[in-house]
């Protein structure tokens, strides 16, 4: 997939800070490469100061308005994601079973509740992509299917 181009995704950026009613936060984009090949986009959030930094993929596999949407509504969310990591530290040490279930448990909840919201927007202003599990689920498959091809030739 073809980067839309900075210039583009800055425009993409601003309209949905709009949108979203952050149009007072400063929000800088900052492409990157993810040691993590399925990750898309991640935001790193100043809730004190009010800006974030959108880091995005140089190589997306994704539809890129999508992963702005999805990170932007993250900012929104931030008031709940932090309460709910300040619930988690307090469930004990770092590495305890219930400390890894608490962050977990969160996380499970956080990102398909984002996801939803994010896709919601994207088509009440008539944006039609394809989901991100489709596009996970097709590279996987891809993968699995490139990593399989030489083994019936195993005696």
């Amino acid at each position: 997939m073809q980067s839309l181009g900075r210039e583009q995704l800055e425009h993409l950026i601003r309209q949905w800070q709009d949108l979203l009613g952050l149009s007072d936060w400063t929000i800088r984009l900052e492409l990157v490469n993810f040691t993590r090949s399925h990750q898309s986009g991640d935001i790193k959030v100043d809730p004190v100061h009010k800006s974030a930094l959108l880091l995005l993929s140089r190589t997306p596999f994704r539809d890129e308005e999508e992963t702005i949407v999805h990170e932007l509504v993250h900012v929104v969310l931030w008031p709940l994601d932090t309460v709910a990591m300040d619930l988690v530290e307090v469930t004990g040490p770092s590495g305890s079973p219930a400390r890894e279930f608490a962050q977990s448990s969160v996380f499970r909840a956080l990102e398909p509740v984002t996801e939803q919201l994010a896709r919601a927007l994207l088509a009440g202003r008539g944006h039609r992509g394809q989901p991100v599990w489709d596009t996970l689920r097709a590279d996987a498959a891809a993968r699995v299917q490139g990593g399989l091809a030489g083994l019936h030739d195993v005696p």
